[in-house]
């Protein structure tokens, strides 16, 4: 199944996902969670997604959470000084 997310009629591709939360440095057993609770939506921005990944992180394991929230911010980062 293909979801549109809204960033360029980005397709949504959990595996892209999961990679990005394993990144964080989170334990396998909460990845596997938090990629069988997450609820993707036709239309929904990427940056909900994260945010709901976030407070699920912030919850399971903290310190991943911060890491995870520390990726975005340097994205951001990239794009604004391009």
């Amino acid at each position: 199944m293909s979801i549109k997310i809204k960033k360029a009629d980005e397709v949504y591709q959990p595996k892209k996902l999961k990679a990005s939360i394993v990144k964080s440095g989170a334990e396998r057993k909460t990845v596997l969670e938090i990629m069988k609770n997450i609820k993707v939506k036709r239309g929904m921005k990427s940056s909900d997604i994260r945010k709901k990944v976030t407070q699920m992180l912030k919850k399971l394991e903290p310190k991943a959470a911060k890491k995870y929230a520390k990726k975005r911010k340097k994205i951001l980062r990239f794009y604004i000084t391009k």
